[in-house]
């Protein structure tokens, strides 16, 4: 953690990822494979990849395989990974690998969710991390600090974690693996957890 400890509003990244792979396990998917700059994961401590290899639907072993986390992304790499590990889909961190999939041919690109949806980036579901909420819950912390005429580094940091929700792709979606039929539209429990 950073010193001085301050008060500190942020997405619940292991929520998030839980939340990612059971609607893609819902949606059929069971080899889910997870793509993300180390140095991400590493500044949310691990929250990502502890929550993929926990909630994995395969399990934490099979899961490790899954799990890509290079220290400085290359395509090459990541080609030779994909290659390797063959996921059904890719949960990529923030759309850095879905476009070296893109001249892959078809039957040898899975198809891709994101767990930073941004309504910039269309046709790829994903995990939305409410940027307003965030900063709503921020200005929150920040009156009530001054209300309680509150100054300086506090006596003990408040952390406060907002949870996402999980946004479908717009048609055609994420087409169900092989062998599965297509899923309906996430049920509502789905989407809050």
């Amino acid at each position: 953690h950073a010193q001085p400890a301050h008060h500190r509003v942020h997405h619940h990244h292991f929520q998030g990822m839980h939340t990612a792979l059971r609607q893609l396990r819902r949606e059929g998917f069971r080899r889910v494979g997870f793509c993300a700059p180390a140095t991400v994961d590493q500044r949310m401590y691990g929250a990502w990849s502890a929550s993929f290899l926990t909630h994995h639907p395969l399990g934490h072993r099979a899961a490790a395989g899954l799990l890509h986390l290079p220290r400085e992304p290359q395509k090459d790499a990541f080609i030779e990974w994909l290659e390797r590990a063959c996921p059904e889909v890719l949960l990529d961190s923030a759309r850095q690998f879905i476009p070296w999939l893109l001249p892959r041919p078809e039957d040898r690109r899975p198809p891709a969710a994101t767990l930073i949806w941004s309504p910039e980036q269309t046709g790829v579901p994903g995990l939305d991390q409410r940027p307003a909420e965030l900063g709503r819950a921020a200005l929150d912390l920040l009156v009530a600090q001054l209300n309680r005429n509150e100054r300086g580094i506090p006596a003990c940091a408040k952390t406060v974690m907002i949870e996402g929700v999980w946004l479908p792709s717009p048609a055609p979606g994420i087409p169900p693996p092989p062998g599965h039929a297509a899923a309906g539209p996430p049920d509502q429990e789905m989407v809050d957890k």
